[in-house]
């Protein structure tokens, strides 16, 4: 008898863990998430005013450098999100600042560590660093090899970001003095980068562009998200490396179905970089981390943003933030180390508007698996565990797995719809009932032209009880 398994269902047949129709959970989703499928080009012109001036001066003041393109923004994969007005695409203000190291007049070395996916940076001469890198130097006396230490770098870095505010918000000359009038600012350290907050401390409205503002104290008072209240900048120092690093050197090498040949060269080619990350927390471990981030991009941008596996990643992401948030232990990282590993068997032209169900049925069962197993190899050195350091966060991880696994046996009950005027405490998209009683009607009626007829019916039901 043949024994069929996961990988074999089609979209008529009925889901094995959950029992739904594969083929009417694929329709759900679309439905509920539409949005993921309204998707524009990213780049660094839609780049956050304060990023921009912060970035400008950090090149023109500190250190020469060039912003490079990473994240969801340059990917194609941002969510969308609504914020009490309409919708926006959400994505990190997260920046690579690739470090231009010509001016150093030094050799740039590294050294592998005990952790999979960790060097240590190194240098032979200190004579022309810039002073942010010269106060980060650990020199050896047996060795001519100079060790950069991460945090060190970090937090001048942040202290500099600190004296760079005060310089334009004292010179009076400059165009761009006043971008932070009005503003309280602060700096703090989160994992590579080095995060600016600035908190608004009045409030402004103007027609053509709601920007939100009020004291830090009260941003939790207003109805309205934090994200309106509070501009958060990430900036990852970055060195680039033009060849490809040994540690990974498998990943161009291993059978898979994708990437295709040619599309391996071309992400080869682009090199590496390294960011001041550790694989502890210890002040004095000067490993730093090896950053795939725009090969990242580099793939995903090679597939496009109307693709079936875009849109199925997005909704993933959707569902994995707002269902699994609490406790706080999958990252949107997680989310694309699974999608690559699942693009690997299953390549972006195999994905379908008719397996969309299954393929994201996938990726829940992809993530569930990682967290039991505490074991999610990382995509180009899967020698480096990404779960590593839950092993001893039991609790959370069994919390965040019993949510998971209720979801992957009940996904109707967690498909909420992200559409204007649903985004409440009280009722967050449409219940399980309201799916139900929709699910009943004829698919014409079930899929109208705007969401508009969905919420005036809503509305209609809710006045006439």
């Amino acid at each position: 008898m043949e024994t069929r398994t996961k990988d074999d269902q089609t979209e008529g047949d009925p889901d094995f863990v959950s029992s739904v129709s594969l083929r009417h959970l694929s329709k759900e989703l679309k439905y509920n998430y539409y949005d993921c499928y309204t998707q524009h080009e990213g780049g660094m012109e839609s780049m956050d005013g304060h990023a921009k001036v912060i970035i400008k001066y950090l090149a023109d003041q500190i250190l020469p450098g060039k912003i490079i393109e990473a994240g969801s923004r340059a990917e194609g994969t941002m969510t969308p999100s609504h914020d009490g007005f309409g919708y926006t695409l959400q994505a990190d203000s997260d920046f690579m600042y690739e470090i231009d190291t010509t001016g150093f007049n030094t050799t740039l070395t590294l050294e592998d560590t005990e952790h999979p996916g960790f060097v240590n940076f190194c240098i032979d001469s200190k004579e022309h660093l810039p002073y942010i890198f010269l106060n980060s130097v650990l020199e050896n006396e047996f060795s001519k090899c100079m060790r950069i230490s991460p945090s060190k770098l970090k937090l001048h870095l942040s202290l500099a970001f600190e004296i760079l505010i005060n310089m334009m918000k004292n010179n009076l000359e400059n165009i761009d003095h006043d971008i932070f009038e009005g503003f309280q600012t602060r700096t703090e350290i989160i994992g590579p980068a080095v995060r600016l907050k600035c908190f608004p401390q009045e409030e402004i409205f103007e027609p053509e562009c709601t920007f939100m503002l009020g004291n830090e104290d009260e941003l939790e008072d207003t109805d309205l998200p934090k994200s309106l209240k509070v501009r958060e900048i990430d900036v990852a120092l970055a060195i680039r490396f033009n060849d490809w690093p040994k540690q990974a050197s498998g990943w161009l090498t291993r059978q898979r179905k994708w990437p295709n040949k040619s599309l391996l060269k071309i992400s080869a080619d682009e090199g590496f970089h390294v960011v001041p990350k550790s694989s502890t927390k210890d002040i004095t471990n000067y490993e730093w981390r090896l950053s795939f981030a725009r090969v990242d991009c580099i793939l995903l941008k090679s597939i496009a943003n109307t693709s079936q596996c875009k849109h199925c990643y997005r909704i993933f992401k959707c569902f994995v933030k707002y269902h699994l948030s609490h406790p706080k232990l999958v990252s949107t990282y997680h989310c694309k180390t699974i999608f690559l590993w699942t693009l690997e068997r299953f390549p972006p032209d195999t994905w379908t508007e008719d397996n969309l169900g299954h393929r994201f049925l996938g990726l829940l069962d992809g993530l569930l698996h990682a967290l039991v197993m505490r074991q999610l190899p990382q995509y180009y050195i899967p020698s480096d565990n990404l779960l590593n350091k839950f092993k001893d966060k039991t609790d959370f991880v069994d919390t965040v797995c019993q949510k998971l696994s209720d979801m992957r046996r009940n996904p109707f009950s967690y498909i909420y719809r992200l559409g204007t005027y649903a985004w409440d405490d009280e009722m967050q998209g449409f219940t399980i009932e309201e799916m139900i009683h929709w699910n009943e009607k004829p698919e014409k009626e079930r899929y109208p032209m705007s969401e508009e007829d969905i919420f005036y019916e809503r509305n209609q039901d809710t006045e006439n009880k």
